[in-house]
């Protein structure tokens, strides 16, 4: 990991976040920074997350990593790949995941199984890197990937923290902590999504943004019983009439936001004939059908009925094939082996084998 460098951008990117936490004085509260800012070279990766250990302390705020990771993603130009994004950090962060993990990749029916490997010192990787890389990706993937996040399974090698409640704001995935490795879960689907993520990304870093990021995750993971706008600005620590403000400045208001993520979500299913068009309307929470039709048809331009069917064609190497003679493995058996699998890798490597 010492050989691991950050590119000035991402030094940048550092110094707004803590300036908004009200570091101001760099040099003097931050020492880990004081050899990046007088050389003007690369950030190791090491003093980046010192320094953001120093300012977590100082400041006393525990989801900082997480916050940082988001505010990253957000700051830096967008790559047109989002899918090969989604297992690297890219060349523009300077940090490539193939220089901190080996990358194991398992296909078991419907189901893509990233299991990382840490490369580093250490059996597993350091909780605050692990922070600032599952809010990076979260949130630079969210375009492509947000209809399955209620799909994805991220297992993490450490226990829930205290604030695992404000987790949510950065990564509205489906989390699952105490795991023997680091691994991520992908449905078929969300493999196969290419939408661009270019006029997300890359247009500098404000307050409202970050506001308006955290609050469709929140949102996203509560579409059939929302918080309130009160709730919500209370989850993320603002008044209601700030919060109503930051969301203005992105040219947004609540309702505007949970009605997007909500007819997004049932375009989504309805496309993929998931679900019957009532048991949409439930799910999503409208309290009927001619409400969601509705709502639909003004957001849509289509009636719910209307949307085309686009079935999912998995990639080769997902689809079940079995051979003569060989018993036929259920997804959970098959699965099970490939856990199995890892947990020996797991063993091997702690040995040193």
């Amino acid at each position: 990991m010492n050989s691991v460098f950050c590119p000035r951008e991402t030094l940048h990117v550092l110094l707004n976040v803590l300036a908004r936490k009200g570091i101001k004085q760099v040099a003097k509260n931050i020492p880990a920074l004081v050899p990046a800012l007088s050389q003007q070279q690369p950030l190791p990766l090491p003093e980046l997350l010192n320094a953001l250990r120093q300012a977590q302390d100082l400041i006393d705020c525990p989801t900082l990593m997480l916050e940082f990771g988001q505010t990253l993603a957000l700051a830096l130009p967008a790559h047109s790949d989002i899918i090969n994004e989604r297992i690297t950090l890219g060349q523009t962060t300077g940090l490539s995941m193939k220089q901190l993990f080996h990358v194991h990749t398992h296909d078991v029916q419907l189901r893509r199984h990233y299991s990382l490997q840490w490369l580093g010192e250490g059996h597993h990787a350091p909780q605050d890197l692990l922070e600032i890389v599952l809010a990076y990706l979260s949130t630079r993937s969210r375009l492509g990937l947000s209809p399955y996040f209620d799909d994805i399974d991220v297992y993490l090698p450490y226990p829930a923290p205290d604030y695992y409640a404000q987790y949510a704001a950065y990564v509205p995935l489906r989390l699952h902590f105490a795991s023997p490795w680091f691994a991520v879960y992908l449905p078929p689907a969300a493999l196969l999504s290419t939408e661009s993520t270019d006029d997300l990304f890359g247009q500098g870093i404000q307050t409202s943004r970050l506001i308006l990021e955290q609050a469709r995750n929140c949102l996203r993971r509560h579409l059939h019983n929302p918080p309130s706008q009160f709730e919500l600005a209370l989850q993320l620590g603002l008044s209601e009439r700030t919060f109503k403000r930051r969301l203005h400045d992105c040219d947004s208001h609540y309702q505007a936001l949970l009605a997007d993520l909500r007819l997004a979500q049932a375009r989504h299913w309805l496309a993929l004939r998931q679900y019957r068009v009532t048991d949409i309307a439930e799910r999503l929470g409208y309290s009927n059908v001619a409400n969601f039709s509705k709502a639909f048809k003004k957001w849509c331009g289509l009636a719910p009925t209307q949307v085309p069917h686009q079935p999912i064609k998995l990639p080769l190497s997902m689809r079940t094939v079995t051979p003569p003679g060989w018993p036929a493995v259920s997804a959970h058996q098959a699965e099970q082996r490939i856990l199995d699998h890892l947990q020996q890798l797991e063993q091997r490597i702690a040995v040193g084998q």
